[in-house]
């Protein structure tokens, strides 16, 4: 399972989880931070989350 954040123009800011999970419910915050560990700016974002059976993308917005 892999979820990532990206910007509006694609890039990917944020690795967010990346690891083997079975199946249940989980929860994930993302603390507005890029992988390098600075706050990014308040916008428009894409959250993705793959497996091997689902490919979801939601948009969300950031207010800081």
């Amino acid at each position: 399972m892999e979820i990532a954040i990206y910007n509006i123009i694609g890039e990917r800011v944020k690795t967010v989880e990346d690891a083997t999970r079975v199946s249940g419910k989980y929860s994930i915050t993302w603390d507005g931070r890029n992988d390098a560990g600075q706050f990014v700016a308040s916008g428009i974002y894409i959250c993705r989350l793959q497996t091997e059976g689902i490919d979801k993308t939601i948009k969300m917005f950031l207010l800081i």
